[in-house]
């Protein structure tokens, strides 16, 4: 009977427990903690919900929170969970403050910026001490940009974040992040990921180190590993006004078939890169800056194979209709890439291979139209040809063909000498390309 009692006693216990919160008018104190919270974070803060529980641990638990005027960060549930040791304390601590499915949109970057920034300024004067931050499967909502998720893991002293521990939930992403002075030091990892901007990299391994400070992001560097090769560099990234970015990179034997195989399903080229450049963009929206972008790039590329063009064929050839498709092996292929947003200019290019070699410029306009002219020049026994050709069509349906000022040089230097007028004729009608800009 003794034990009943007891068991009965300790039932009703545990339903006090649990009903007691139930009874605390919770709702008359969402004002006053809207108003502290919103002077915390420096925005309108706006809670459906708020309860108190006793058991398992006393805790706080606060449902549909929004900050920001057009709610530019929503949140499902916190639960704050109080300290035992603080219970008695006149200041509380909340050992852990879990922050399930946070979202954040496009538009809350400069206050969050503002509050990682007054967050190693100064320690804010608030009545609860944090000592943990848990955030579960918070969501980054940038237009049509697909960002994933991820889990973030904090320790604070004093009001101030000591260190953070940021996981993508597909665990591709790995960062951590801690305060020195008015700054943040960032240190992050990627594998096997591809860039939610631009052509589809694939990044076997990314590691960067990189400053916060307000509203400049400067990567100090950066290595990543791709298609058997390692690309180095560093950049900068400032939203304070305009959307601004600038940076350099190193590039060191690189398989290229991959990456080039995206400008075109025809064109593209095989062998090994190595290079350097440096790029720059200015935009009003982040996703803009990639369209905006502006690069120069030397290169050299050993050993590999131009795909989609034959480049001694279509020197050999004296028609009007051109020629499209084959291969040029080489040796070396050389020049200096000119990026000005979707256009792409070719310029100072070289190839050498064997009994050929060839220089001159090509342009990759937005529509991916090409217009250029190369000067081939092919050994025919003894002698030296050079061959301009022209260079036209698409990057997917590529054209070369003689000038037709090569072709009547030829034409006519054949007519009046015979076989050897025809390299005299052509060499003539290259020069005249040159002096007038005949090249059709």
């Amino acid at each position: 009977m003794q034990l009943k009692r007891l068991v009965f006693i300790g039932i009703l216990i545990l339903i006090g427990l649990t009903a007691l919160p139930l009874m605390i008018p919770t709702t008359a104190y969402l004002p006053q903690v809207e108003h502290m919270a919103a002077a915390s974070v420096g925005a309108p803060v706006k809670i459906n919900s708020l309860h108190l529980a006793i058991i398992p641990t006393p805790r706080i638990l606060i449902d549909g929170i929004t900050i920001g005027a057009h709610e530019e960060v929503r949140v499902d549930h916190v639960s704050a969970i109080i300290a035992m040791d603080s219970l008695l304390a006149r200041r509380k601590s909340i050992s852990h403050l879990k922050i399930d499915h946070p979202v954040i949109r496009k538009s809350a970057l400069p206050l969050l910026a503002s509050l990682a920034s007054s967050r190693t300024s100064a320690a804010p004067s608030i009545a609860v001490n944090i000592r943990n931050i848990d955030i579960h499967e918070a969501e980054l909502q940038w237009d049509a940009l697909s960002l994933p998720r991820f889990d973030v893991k904090g320790a604070m002293q004093d009001g101030m974040i000591q260190s953070l521990e940021i996981d993508s939930t597909d665990h591709k992403l790995h960062a951590e992040i801690t305060p020195q002075q008015d700054r943040w030091m960032i240190k992050a990892k990627a594998s096997q990921w591809t860039p939610p901007l631009g052509p589809p990299l694939f990044f076997d391994e990314m590691e960067i180190n990189a400053t916060l400070e307000g509203a400049h992001l400067r990567i100090d560097q950066y290595t990543a590993k791709l298609y058997a090769g390692v690309v180095t560099g560093n950049a900068a990234l400032d939203w304070s006004k305009d959307w601004r970015c600038s940076g350099k990179v190193n590039v060191g034997h690189m398989e290229i078939t991959k990456p080039t195989s995206m400008l075109s399903k025809n064109i593209r080229v095989s062998g090994s890169l190595t290079g350097s450049g440096t790029f720059h963009s200015v935009a009003t929206q982040p996703e803009q800056l990639l369209q905006r972008l502006a690069a120069d790039f030397k290169f050299n590329v050993d050993r590999g194979v131009l795909h989609g063009m034959d480049l001694a064929q279509a020197a050999s050839l004296f028609i009007r209709q051109g020629q499209s498709g084959g291969e040029t092996a080489f040796d070396k292929l050389s020049g200096r890439l000119h990026l000005v947003g979707k256009q792409i200019q070719v310029q100072d290019l070289q190839v050498v291979s064997g009994l050929l070699a060839a220089n001159g410029q090509v342009t990759i306009s937005p529509a991916k139209t090409l217009n250029g002219q190369v000067d081939v020049e092919l050994k025919k026994g003894l002698a030296l040809v050079t061959v301009p050709l022209q260079v036209s069509g698409t990057v997917d349906e590529p054209v070369v063909m003689p000038t037709r000022a090569a072709v009547a040089g030829a034409t006519a230097g054949t007519a009046v000498l015979g076989p050897l007028g025809t390299a005299l004729g052509m060499k003539a009608g290259s020069a005249w390309d040159r002096w007038f800009g005949g090249k059709k």
